[in-house]
């Protein structure tokens, strides 16, 4: 009871700073200051014919992100705007057969200057390979990996919560890195993933929801972070190879779910009187904070460690 108490009373204290960041100001035309409408608007288009792979760089002061597969050849990014100081500008750079485009707008309006509105949609060609680097102040990202051959994928939000989905195979795609300072961070990977072998995720307040559910061949390092609020990973998938999985969270709970016939480590570290660790269902040995579970298949090292909240571990399946 007391540990919900503190982890209530600690959330309550980060909303209250949070929204304390909102400045109201007086107006002398209401209407507009409060107006978000999406009456500004651009459109950019490049034929990618001539190319295998694209580094698409997103540089955004306010706006949502939206990135998704096409038919065709040719990329489309369009941008609503209630500003026009909002709408980005287009940088780009041949490198052989790489197109590297820069999509940006840093201009910081001040708060005084009323609501600030953006939406962007970018549509790739299908079966382009794709290095994504995002990096919004304020704003949402989801990115839809289907139909497309993701080689990176970096995305730095400040305010705004990050969504990446895949229900398709990825065979190029190698490291994952997603941040916020406010704002939940959720990865959902199916298929066969030949690559992949480093997801970092990582906010300062909100939670972190990763799923690993697909085939996945090359060692696999996962870490899971939160300084205030829960980090929950599923290990549902198959994995040929080891598994190093990091969990953190100072104020939440932790979940981690893992597969069963692997040889487990769990190396827990938890808090007296704020903090609590249950293994579910699992016949394991001890030796201090060490937990091992035998298995025939790849090993998988799990280090957790919750300051205030309860940590569960239990099979996915």
């Amino acid at each position: 009871m007391m540990k919900r108490i503190i982890l209530g009373v600690i959330v309550l204290i980060s909303i209250l700073s949070i929204s304390g960041c909102t400045i109201w100001t007086r107006s002398d035309n209401k209407s507009t200051f409060f107006d978000g409408t999406l009456s500004e608007s651009i459109t950019f288009e490049e034929n990618l014919s001539a190319y295998d792979r694209i580094q698409l760089s997103v540089d955004l002061s306010v706006s949502s992100v939206k990135v998704e597969s096409t038919k065709g050849d040719t990329l489309i990014y369009e941008q609503k705007a209630n500003r026009k100081e909002l709408l980005s500008e287009l940088k780009t750079n041949k490198n052989g057969k790489t197109l590297e485009l820069h999509f940006k707008n840093d201009q910081r309006l001040k708060i005084t200057t009323g609501t600030q509105n953006s939406e962007v949609v970018i549509r790739i060609p299908e079966g382009m390979e794709v290095i994504y680097l995002g990096n919004v102040g304020v704003g949402d990202t989801k990115l839809a990996l289907d139909d497309l051959s993701f080689v990176d994928v970096d995305v730095k939000i400040n305010v705004g919560e990050i969504v990446i989905t895949s229900n398709e195979d990825q065979k190029s795609l190698d490291e994952i890195a997603l941040s916020t300072d406010v704002g939940e961070i959720k990865l959902d990977l199916k298929g066969d993933y030949e690559a992949l072998n480093e997801v970092r995720a990582k906010t300062n307040t909100g939670s972190v929801k990763l799923s690993f559910d697909g085939r996945y061949f090359e060692s696999l390092s996962v870490n899971g972070q939160s300084d205030v609020g829960e980090v929950h990973v599923d290990f549902a998938g198959t994995y040929d190879d080891a598994v190093d999985c990091k969990v953190n969270s100072s104020v939440g709970d932790v979940v981690v779910r893992l597969p069963k016939s692997h040889e487990i480590v769990i190396d827990a570290k938890t808090t007296e009187f704020t903090s609590n660790l249950e293994i579910k269902d699992m016949q394991y040995s001890k030796n201090k904070d060490r937990y091992t579970i035998t298995g025939e298949e790849s090993k998988i090292t799990v280090d957790l460690s919750v300051t205030i909240g309860d940590a569960i571990v239990e099979y996915s399946n």
